[in-house]
């Protein structure tokens, strides 16, 4: 049986804290973990589970870590966590979230975003080329913020934002019509006119509250991206599985994150592995 590489701990491992709340449902410490082994580097990705309550103190402690190498930031820090960093990217300004800080030499704190970038991966490694695909995202917070502005980087549009609460992606909207002028975005939610549909809300985490639209609207030629990680098949995706389309699981965007996250932390070689853009 082949093995993967070896996890050791010591006295020098740096620490990177997987931090939220529910934590149980993240796969990404073991994933990451592994991922920094890969890359001989001695750096270990321990799951956290901070409430907001406590989330303000949890920050001024790990500040006081000498051997912390950074964050993984999952719901529902990822807003939260640009109060506590001394500078972001522009994604992560836009979006208004971060689910990653690098720690750099001179103990400055850097805070960025990679969700959307793992879903472009995704798609791409799974044959589905964003660009000129129009798109309806079902979220507008952080994670649907992040997948927004990577899919309109990556020239998809135009681009549909729905949320429960619709000032939300009204807000959405507007951030990303002044950042990306040349994209184009609309508020609500219509999956009749989208090539690609993407649930970023947490209906259906860990088994909790269903769909979060009636799956019967789906069409056997659109593609489905489901950014829950657990379950791994969550009522959704088995819905859109049963209607012929083509799906995207939670689990896939992960393993599109795991590159850039070790790029940014300064963990692997730089490689991002992304493939190339390419039709299905």
């Amino acid at each position: 049986m082949t093995q993967g590489p070896q996890i050791t701990v010591g006295g020098a491992t740096r620490l990177v804290p997987v931090i939220g709340h529910p934590i149980v449902q993240a796969r990404s410490p073991a994933l990451f973990s592994a991922l920094a082994a890969q890359e001989n580097c001695d750096t270990l990705f321990v799951p956290m589970d901070i409430p907001p309550g406590g989330f303000s103190s949890a920050m001024r402690g790990f500040r006081e870590i000498a051997n912390l190498a950074g964050l993984v930031v999952t719901v529902p820090h990822k807003p939260a966590v640009l109060d506590f960093v001394d500078e972001a990217s522009e994604a992560a300004r836009l979006v208004g979230a971060a689910n990653l800080v690098r720690i750099g030499p001179d103990g400055r704190w850097s805070a960025d975003i990679k969700d959307g970038d793992g879903l472009v991966y995704g798609l791409r490694k799974a044959g589905v080329d964003p660009h000129g695909r129009s798109v309806q995202i079902v979220g507008s917070g952080g994670a649907g913020s992040a997948v927004a502005f990577a899919l309109a980087q990556a020239g998809a549009g135009p681009i549909r934002l729905a949320d429960a609460i619709t000032a939300k992606a009204e807000l959405l909207a507007d951030r990303l019509a002044r950042a990306l002028p040349h994209g184009r975005f609309n508020v609500g939610l219509d999956l009749s006119g989208a090539d690609i549909v993407v649930n970023a809300s947490p209906v259906g985490m860990n088994g909790i509250g269903g769909t979060p639209f009636d799956p019967s609207l789906l069409r056997r030629d659109q593609v489905l991206a489901e950014m829950i990680m657990s379950p791994l098949e969550t009522p959704l995706l088995a819905a859109a599985r049963a209607r012929g389309c083509k799906t995207l699981a939670g689990i896939e965007t992960l393993n599109g994150q795991a590159r850039a996250v070790m790029a940014f932390l300064g963990l692997s070689k730089g490689r991002t592995d992304h493939p190339s853009p390419s039709n299905p």
